[in-house]
């Protein structure tokens, strides 16, 4: 993380797609709040849009579920949440989204270091 930058600039570089009532997205989210990084929220609506689409899905005028949208296929054609952008990076499911930020961003690990006790919290 560049010092010069600020918090915002960061956010707007981190971008996390998520879902109410989505345990997967609170996990993502959970990850991210307690590595303390800042990132901007795009909370989207399962119930907004249309259930069924008779236009095919490359129809630019076809209508969808927010959720599996025209935005969320740019990043993950599995047409998912939660969805995590980071600058160039795009991760998708959970539990590569949390592996994910342990990695590039290890200032506040959320795992500990010794290898049993890390197992028993992958397990649990």
């Amino acid at each position: 993380i560049l010092a010069d930058r600020s918090a915002f600039a960061m956010a707007q570089d981190r971008v996390l797609y998520w879902a109410s009532g989505s345990p997967p997205c609170w996990k993502a989210m959970a990850a991210l709040e307690a590595k303390g990084l800042p990132y901007e929220s795009k909370r989207l609506d399962f119930s907004k849009g249309t259930l069924y689409c008779t236009v095919p899905i490359f129809d630019t005028n076809a209508s969808f579920r927010e959720h599996k949208g025209p935005e969320v296929m740019a990043l993950n054609p599995r047409l998912e949440v939660p969805t995590f952008k980071d600058g160039d990076a795009i991760v998708n499911e959970s539990g590569a989204i949390c592996m994910y930020l342990e990695t590039q961003y290890p200032e506040k690990p959320l795992l500990p270091k010794d290898p049993t006790a890390k197992a028993k919290v992958c397990v649990g």
